[in-house]
């Protein structure tokens, strides 16, 4: 899960993504975060580097799978490590 969500259940200290030191949001994890800037890179190249949009990346079907494929890719859920594995 990511930090800013953990913070609010009090699972986390901080809400600030380990890598940068901003709010870890969905956002920040999506299209922000530095440290996975070449998944980023792949997922804009496949879905349009414009989309900036949270719901759309969630919910567009021509999006779902390649967003599927940044979350694998970044490793950033190890307990969900399937996830993506097969689009």
């Amino acid at each position: 899960m990511l930090n800013m969500f953990l913070q609010k259940i009090k699972a986390a200290d901080s809400a600030l993504c380990l890598h940068c030191a901003s709010p870890e949001s969905v956002s920040h994890y999506l299209f922000h975060c530095h440290r996975y800037t070449s998944q980023q890179r792949k997922m804009w190249y496949k879905v349009g580097v414009a989309t900036t949009s949270v719901p759309w990346v969630l919910s567009e079907a021509e999006a779902i799978p390649h967003t599927l494929h940044y979350i694998a890719n970044t490793g950033r859920f190890e307990k969900y490590d399937d996830v993506g594995s097969s689009s």
